[in-house]
């Protein structure tokens, strides 16, 4: 048997996820009743608790956001996941790498923690 603190894990933050779906419908124009229709959800209320913070959508809901909004999955969602430390080197690597994808037009989020060490 494994014994393990509670929520010793990465967790989703609801409330966060909340916000940044509220975000996502006020960027793309779409109203409560809009995502209810779309997903074929039986009442608006799902999408309200969805709102609220007291629920998250389900893995299938989650993944039609994601095509209706044109983003992935990990953009919807929130978490308290840390963002992974690099070296200075990698970071230089990094920031060209991005500087050519942002030249292209694409739409990049990064999340990064700088290490005073180089490895």
């Amino acid at each position: 048997m494994i014994c393990m603190k509670k929520n010793s894990f990465s967790v989703i933050d609801t409330k966060r996820t909340a916000e940044r779906i509220k975000c996502m419908m006020e960027w793309k124009h779409f109203r409560p009743r809009d995502i209810q229709e779309y997903l074929g959800l039986a009442c608006v209320q799902t999408v309200y608790h969805w709102l609220s913070g007291a629920a998250i959508p389900n893995i299938d809901h989650l993944y039609a956001l994601s095509q209706l909004f044109q983003v992935k999955i990990d953009d919807i969602l929130i978490g308290e996941r840390k963002p992974l430390p690099i070296s200075r080197s990698q970071a230089y690597y990094l920031m060209e790498y991005y500087k050519r994808l942002t030249s292209l037009g694409k739409p990049i989020r990064m999340d990064i923690a700088f290490v005073e060490t180089d490895l």
